[in-house]
């Protein structure tokens, strides 16, 4: 551990003495996050600040500011951007291994400021640490968000082969038509029903459920039973759709409507929010 040496001198008739006084910093703390890992103090308890070891002071703002320059771009995607699940863990993780850092790094800031220290960086480290405060403030309702678009990612990987399955066991040869086989609900609540020979029965939200017959190409590819039976009339699509187990309908995860908060000052936020 570095220690700042303070030396006084002390003349009495004629006699000259000098005593060395060691003033010790604050312990040393870590936080590790998105593979960073950062070092702080806290420096607002230490003896005379300004004496202190300034190489030391100012290594524990740059190892905060990497950390928390990394911190800030991973989570940078705000309520409309794109979110990982790496994104989504850095957010929780900073939520528990962050206040305490960012709040002994702020202390220790503004102590050396109001003392008139002049230590390197400062304004910097400052900057830094209150955005990543507002972050912070933020990552409630970006975690409501953030944590919906990746499981609304996941569900939109396995559906497909959901679907595909569903239409295996049902669609048989010889089934009287219409054959409903799945049913699923996107992220905005649009309804669909598909069935076996391609037609489609939608509905949006406030509208009430229309047919869609299968196109050709939907058609060309649809399995056709060995004898071509009568083609229903749409009212019967519509009847199927509406018989069918609300339960049984593959819902897509809907995303939350988060209202951004106002900006209470003036200072810039990063991109995204």
């Amino acid at each position: 551990m570095r220690a700042a040496v303070v030396v006084g001198c002390l003349a009495v008739v004629g006699v000259v003495g000098c005593a060395k006084k060691i003033l010790k910093p604050p312990a040393e703390a870590f936080v590790e996050l998105a593979g960073k890992k950062a070092s702080y103090r806290q420096w607002a308890q230490a003896e005379e600040l300004c004496l202190q070891d300034p190489a030391l002071f100012k290594g524990d703002l740059d190892s905060m500011n990497a950390l928390l320059a990394v911190f800030l771009e991973r989570t940078s995607a705000g309520l409309n951007g794109h979110w990982g699940e790496e994104q989504v863990g850095v957010l929780e993780d900073a939520q528990v291994l962050l206040p305490i850092a960012l709040s002994l790094e702020a202390a220790s800031i503004d102590a050396a400021e109001q003392a008139g220290c002049r230590f390197e960086g400062l304004a910097q480290a400052k900057e830094l640490n209150e955005l990543a405060k507002k972050r912070l403030a933020q990552s409630p309702d970006l975690l409501k968000v953030a944590k919906a678009k990746v499981a609304l990612a996941q569900w939109k990987e396995a559906h497909p082969a959901q679907e595909q399955q569903a239409r295996e066991k049902t669609c048989a040869d010889g089934a009287k038509l219409p054959v409903l086989f799945h049913a699923c609900e996107d992220e905005t609540s649009r309804l669909e029903w598909q069935f076996c020979d391609g037609a489609k029965v939608v509905a949006t939200p406030g509208n009430v459920p229309t047919f869609q017959p299968a196109s050709p190409a939907l058609a060309s590819k649809a399995k056709k039973p060995r004898k071509a039976p009568k083609q229903p009339a749409p009212e019967q699509y519509l009847e199927a759709a509406a018989k069918f187990p609300p339960q049984d309908v593959a819902r897509a995860p809907k995303i939350p409507k988060v209202v951004p908060a106002k900006k209470d000052d003036g200072a810039a936020e990063p991109e995204g929010l």
